[in-house]
């Protein structure tokens, strides 16, 4: 099963997706973060993609 961009703290997955360290500072953080409260390896990669495809936006805006 597919584990990119997955994490998992205290039996929970969360979607992080790291910020090119160019952008950091402008952004203030190193990485995105969002806490996707299930324990279900397949559920995660399931509700991850929404997410990865905001933050990726996010990175992408000038």
């Amino acid at each position: 099963m597919d584990s990119k961009y997955l994490v998992k703290q205290h039996n929970t997955y969360s979607v992080v997706v790291e910020i090119p360290k160019r952008l950091q500072a402008k952004a203030g953080q190193k990485r995105f973060k969002k806490s996707l409260q299930t324990d279900s390896l397949a559920e995660a990669n399931r509700l991850k993609h929404h997410y990865v495809h905001g933050f990726q936006r996010k990175i992408a805006l000038p």
